[in-house]
């Protein structure tokens, strides 16, 4: 049975293939994102950024928000914004 209570989560796992020569500026950016969104959106409840032990150009950015607005809210975000510029 579901509990009532997580019904609203959102989960959003990204996946990002980095080209070799931008890893570095993909690191600094995704982990200004990570530190931004955990400072001050009061709607994620974790956020983190997971590396292939394989392939190494290739990186999973996983989120859980509360709702769906805080997963919205989140897309409006000058750090989030700045990834998706990047990529």
């Amino acid at each position: 049975m579901n509990d009532p209570a997580q019904s609203d989560l959102c989960h959003i796992v990204f996946r990002a293939t980095v080209k070799e020569d931008r890893i570095d500026e993909f690191l600094k950016i995704t982990n200004n994102n990570l530190n931004e969104t955990r400072r001050l959106e009061s709607g994620n409840l974790r956020t983190e950024l997971m590396r292939d032990k394989e392939k190494r150009n290739v990186f999973y950015i996983n989120d859980i928000y509360m709702n769906k607005a805080a997963m919205e809210y989140h897309m409006t975000t000058p750090h989030f914004l700045a990834l998706g510029a990047f990529m």
